[in-house]
């Protein structure tokens, strides 16, 4: 077995690969999520026409599913970008550590 082959084994038998898999699967739900209200949002509240224009603000502001698919867009848009920092902050925590 070569080197690489044996990094690559070693790395997926770590803990860190088992916790970058589990927080991915958490990732990928906040991405999907975002993904579906956002296309809800443009299919149920804001249709592209002319009228869509003119009452698409009326009835994003006023009706509950609107409302509702417009929180889940700016909470995972939030969530998302916590979940960036947060995997930059482990990054150089990492860096820092083993440089000690």
């Amino acid at each position: 077995m070569n080197s690489i082959q044996l990094f690559v084994q070693n790395f997926i038998n770590s803990t860190h690969a088992k916790l970058l898999w589990k927080a991915s699967k958490m990732y990928l739900f906040w991405i999907l999520l975002h993904w579906i209200a956002v296309q809800l949002y443009q299919y149920m509240c804001t249709p592209a026409t002319f009228w869509g224009l003119l009452f698409g603000t009326a009835v994003a502001t006023q009706m509950p599913h609107c409302r509702a698919a417009l929180w889940v867009i700016n909470h995972s848009s939030t969530i998302i970008r916590d979940m960036w920092l947060l995997l930059g902050g482990w990054m150089i925590s990492q860096v820092v550590t083993n440089q000690e």
